[in-house]
């Protein structure tokens, strides 16, 4: 089962028309990178693996807030912590 935890890395977040932007902080312009939307799922995905939760738990608290089926869920928990880790906001741990 795959847990999660926050990058040594910190941002800023901002809620801006329903849509989570997260803004990597960096103190060398060369550093710099991109801004990330990710809406309410996405989210939610990413605070909840922030928090240390498993894959699995996270699955779940899809499956309360949205009203999906959970083959689905699952589907879309997977893809979206695989992106968030792929892009530098979450490792494995």
């Amino acid at each position: 089962m795959r847990t999660f935890k926050e990058t040594d890395r910190e941002f800023a977040e901002r809620d801006m028309r329903g849509e989570h932007i997260i803004v990597p902080l960096s103190r060398k312009p060369e550093e710099l990178e991109s801004l990330y939307g990710l809406n309410e799922t996405a989210y939610l995905v990413w605070k909840k693996a922030c928090e240390g939760l498993d894959e699995e738990t996270i699955c779940a608290a899809v499956l309360s807030e949205y009203s999906i089926d959970e083959e689905t869920a699952r589907a879309d928990t997977e893809k979206t912590l695989n992106e968030l880790v792929e892009r530098g906001l979450l490792l494995e741990a």
